[in-house]
């Protein structure tokens, strides 16, 4: 499901005229990396246990109260700088 997400969101979005979306999967990525297989999962090879996800960094998929909060954090910088770009 999420490998199907991260091909169609941003098909959908070019194909209706959109800006193209924040990728969540790609900050998440970043913070928590998976080498391979399907996070959440077995078997996948989890690079390192993360703080951003439940199950005290065990789950591998979904994010804890950190992970969300870090992750509307860069959403809102991402917001914030599109923004400030838009008004020169």
């Amino acid at each position: 499901m999420n490998s199907d997400l991260q091909r169609l969101v941003p098909k959908v979005a070019k194909d209706n005229g959109l800006a193209p979306p924040i990728d969540l999967f790609g900050l998440f990525q970043g913070e928590c990396p998976i080498a391979s297989g399907t996070p959440g999962h077995a078997p996948n090879a989890t690079d390192v246990v993360c703080d951003w996800v439940g199950a005290n960094g065990a789950d591998g998929c979904h994010p804890n109260n950190e992970g969300y909060g870090r992750l509307a954090e860069l959403v809102w910088q991402l917001i914030t700088r599109s923004a400030a770009r838009s008004s020169l």
